[in-house]
């Protein structure tokens, strides 16, 4: 059982370290082009290993914070690929039974953190702050998730400002494991929260960068 669960650690490790340095290329790089393109899918797979190593790991171990976490982290690297494929939606096209499962998934597993927040709590352990923002992130998103499949995108350039967002979230869940596998002298609740802090301003900046609604959407109707 231990040369087992030492497998998948090593395993996990290298598909951290394949993701943190392809997500940083494919933050860097211009958004469409062949390299980004071609990073984004080295990262898309990375997280994909992190994700089924952590999974195997959290039941090897019998850790069930690491198994919800598992799932919280790769919702967002999944949801971000998937909305490159609906382009469409909210016209011709209607999300897919692979959509709804994800989602359904990031709801489930956001109540499940958000309970176990609330069980930490009323024990008072000082960790509970962690899971209670994991888990209202993850159903915020899910619960938003559900309404963009039912009435449709606010605005045409709706998959990119949702591609961004939630990379840049898949990529924050990333930095947070090293940062907490690394960084032992700060208070481990700082340490959890702060990548989150830093990384959804940096994502604000390239939403702000990238994606102008109002302006693209009269751009389109001068043009029609």
């Amino acid at each position: 059982m231990q040369a087992l669960t030492a497998s998948f650690l090593i395993l996990h490790v290298i598909a951290g370290f394949l993701s943190l340095v392809a997500g940083g290329i494919a933050s860097f790089t211009r958004k469409g082009g062949k390299t980004h393109r071609r990073a984004g899918k080295w990262y898309f797979w990375g997280m994909t290993g992190v994700f089924v190593t952590a999974i195997a790991l959290s039941i090897l171990k019998s850790l069930a914070f690491l198994f919800m976490i598992g799932f919280f982290s790769y919702y967002f690297v999944v949801r971000g690929y998937r909305l490159l494929y609906l382009k469409g939606l909210g016209r011709k096209q209607k999300a897919g039974g692979l959509d709804w499962f994800i989602t359904g998934n990031a709801l489930l597993f956001g109540l499940g953190l958000i309970t176990w927040a609330v069980t930490q709590y009323l024990a008072g352990d000082s960790f509970w702050p962690v899971p209670a923002v994991f888990g209202i992130v993850s159903t915020a998103f899910s619960l938003a998730d559900i309404r963009f499949y039912t009435k449709g995108p606010a605005y045409k350039q709706h998959w990119l400002a949702g591609h961004i967002v939630s990379m840049g979230a898949g990529y924050i869940a990333t930095w947070t494991a090293f940062v907490v596998t690394n960084i032992r002298f700060l208070p481990p609740e700082l340490v959890w929260l702060a990548p989150s802090v830093v990384g959804s301003v940096l994502i604000s900046m390239s939403i702000r960068k990238h994606i102008q609604p109002k302006k693209a959407e009269n751009r389109l109707a001068q043009a029609a």
